[in-house]
């Protein structure tokens, strides 16, 4: 039977009180600006809390522990991710990736081989090494700067200087796959449909339905329009880019699947208006990218980028559906619960914008 490591928490996160607790403190500090702990929500100030509550805690089996994990493999700090726990060993500078216990085996092996195929990309971490028996497999942990969720951003410059090659170089990772219009949105309604079946909140899921309705009628006037589906990371924007000096690593590709053509570019230019990080409203910077996405994809994949131009609207709309099929698929909490509501209004307020100012 495989060791297993005591993980106390500390606040939101867990640390590993196993091993020397000095050694912990001067590892963080250590590292605390070379690799960038503050975006894993460690900053320098709370070490010496985060080392008195280790100390006082370590060795301790009562009610005072509540909340402590045992997990297969060390990490200097544990996060809670969607679907299980992220470890990170800051000497080795790894995130090993540990799945909750009622994860079935192919779900398991469908993360495995997305976060495997990524890592073809040089933008995306190494994976390092899987252990299928203990349920976890292990990446390279990328340091660098994560994008802020309250600092105002320039998305067109960004997605100028790099995200336009990324978004061109995932759509050589898979075949590219065609469907008509009316086929594939029948997969998503069927998909959506049993995703509100036993939704908890019978307002939000009637607001839900309706939303879904609005944008299924639009996509409806043209079942037969063949739709192109490619390789997707499924939460592609800011929140999950690690700015490294000229790089953007992307990281984050457990959702990884194949998704409409422009589902990730829609996702990173909507996900600033999200969180409100741009001064505009971004619709003539969106018109402009894709016509920057449309030239770089022309050499090697002309009949996406005539989409890309032709078709932006029926991508969009797609886009929505498939969006909040992976918002309602997430663990189901209140604050999620807030995420699909306010996901709807601004997509909404986008479709309205675009109204407004077209010709």
């Amino acid at each position: 039977m495989a060791a297993l490591y005591s993980y106390i928490p500390v606040g939101d996160k867990h640390f590993c009180s196993d091993g020397n607790l000095v050694a912990l403190g001067w590892i963080l500090a250590l590292n605390n600006r070379r690799l960038h702990l503050d975006t894993l929500g460690v900053q320098f100030h709370q070490i010496p809390r985060i080392l008195k509550t280790l100390f006082r805690q370590r060795g301790k089996v009562n009610e005072a522990t509540a909340g402590r994990l045992a997990l297969p493999t060390f990490g200097h700090l544990c996060l809670r991710v969607h679907r299980g726990y992220k470890l990170f060993d800051l000497s080795s500078r790894t995130a090993t990736k540990i799945f909750d216990n009622d994860m079935d085996a192919a779900a398991r092996a469908v993360e495995i081989n997305a976060v495997r195929e990524a890592a073809k990309l040089d933008f995306a971490p190494d994976l390092l090494a899987v252990d299928s028996d203990n349920r976890w497999y292990r990446e390279a942990y990328m340091p660098g700067r994560r994008g802020s969720k309250t600092v105002q951003s320039d998305p067109a410059r960004v997605f100028r200087e790099t995200i336009a090659d990324h978004l061109c170089q995932m759509t050589a990772i898979r075949p590219i796959e065609t469907i008509s219009a009316g086929e594939y949105l029948g997969k998503l309604l069927d998909t959506l449909t049993e995703d509100l079946a036993d939704f908890r909140c019978d307002e939000l899921r009637n607001e839900v339905h309706d939303f879904v309705a609005e944008i299924a009628a639009q996509l409806q006037k043209t079942p037969d329009l063949p739709i192109h589906r490619i390789f997707s990371h499924g939460d592609f924007s800011f929140v999950n880019f690690i700015y490294n000096e000229n790089r953007v690593i992307v990281i984050d590709w457990e959702s990884l699947q194949t998704r409409s053509l422009l589902s990730d570019f829609y996702n990173y230019f909507l996900t600033e208006l999200y969180y409100q990080r741009s001064r505009t409203n971004l619709v003539a910077e969106i018109n402009d990218a894709l016509v920057l996405l449309s030239r770089k994809l022309a050499p090697e994949a002309p009949l996406l980028a005539d989409d890309v131009i032709t078709h932006k609207a029926i991508y969009r709309w797609f886009y929505y559906l498939e969006r909040m099929h992976m918002l309602l698929s997430r663990d189901m909490s209140d604050n999620q619960l807030n995420v699909i509501r306010r996901s709807m209004g601004i997509f909404n307020e986008h479709e309205s914008t675009i109204r407004q100012i077209a010709p």
